[in-house]
């Protein structure tokens, strides 16, 4: 009679596999269960006449193991300006990989991925790491919203819309996978300028207020100044830069320009036209009165 002691158990390409017993029991079966296992009978038969006998048998089965996905996402960017056609891939992983037929450098100190405004093209594969049975469909997510489906997904000239977390996820008969691992995209642009006014007509004494906002990734340093005396006025507040006059001035008369400038791009500037209407025929009688007293004093002087 066969017993447990009789059966031995092996795994194929699995040299520290061992087992022993009628039953193979494999408990919380994963995807590294999968494989052939061999079922190895040795059994001593003794007749009543002679010598006792070895008899030997073996058999395999095949074990598949249906797993739900696991996968990763990665970008690959297409350099406009190159002559040999190199395609560079983000990827999480720091061994090198391939991206299409072209050889691929892994980035994995990059992220988020900064890229200049319309310079380039850029593409994204969701890239499924283990899975039985093999994906079906793929989905992609920009900011955890549904973006696309498909197991690449392309972006032809970006743009700072663009800017944002990329993520994607795979299905098979087996179920839905995990959310991938994210790559930010953080797309670099120059300065724009948006004044609040362009002109301002004002009398003496009332308030007036300009307002410079810039626009930029990175976000733009702002300065605002007088032309006449080229005079810094304003403070700056995160993108704004705001000029507040309480009781305006005949010399706040002039051009006020505001020039805004980051690591991209040029700088840009805009300017505002003030007019502070005065009462001028007050202001120049009071100065020839000045300008009187200040001629009868000096010829005291000299009648001493």
């Amino acid at each position: 009679m066969m017993t447990n002691n009789d059966v031995h158990w092996s795994k194929q390409n699995n040299n520290t596999f061992r087992r022993v017993g009628l039953q193979l029991v494999v408990d919380s079966v994963n995807r590294l269960d999968r494989g052939i296992y061999v079922c190895s009978v040795v059994i001593q038969l003794t007749p009543t006449a002679g010598q006792a006998v070895n008899v030997t048998g073996s058999t395999t089965v095949e074990l598949d193991v249906l797993s739900m996905l696991s996968e990763r996402s990665e970008m690959c960017q297409k350099w406009t300006n190159c002559l040999t056609k190199t395609t560079l891939l983000w990827t999480e992983w720091p061994s090198a990989t391939t991206c299409g037929s072209t050889i691929c450098d892994s980035l994995s100190d990059i992220n988020p991925y900064k890229v200049k405004e319309n310079t380039t093209d850029l593409h994204l594969t969701c890239n499924v790491t283990d899975a039985n049975p093999a994906a079906m469909t793929y989905r992609w997510y920009k900011d955890g919203s549904s973006l696309s489906t498909g197991e690449t997904y392309e972006i032809q000239t970006v743009r700072r819309s663009h800017t944002g977390s990329y993520t994607c996820d795979a299905t098979n008969t087996v179920g839905i996978s995990d959310i991938s691992s994210f790559v930010e995209l953080d797309i670099l642009y120059g300065v724009s300028l948006k004044l609040s006014e362009t002109e301002i007509n004002i009398k003496e004494s009332e308030k007036w207020e300009l307002s410079c906002i810039g626009d930029g990734n990175p976000l733009p340093k702002l300065a605002c100044f007088y032309s006449h005396n080229s005079t810094t006025v304003g403070e700056q507040k995160d993108n704004t830069t705001f000029i507040n006059v309480e009781h305006a001035n005949c010399v706040d008369t002039g051009i006020y320009i505001c020039s805004g400038n980051n690591t991209i791009g040029e700088s840009v500037s805009k300017s505002a036209d003030i007019h502070v209407s005065c009462k001028y025929f007050s202001r120049s009688k009071a100065y020839l009165v000045c300008v009187l007293f200040s001629q009868l004093v000096d010829i005291g002087k000299i009648l001493k």
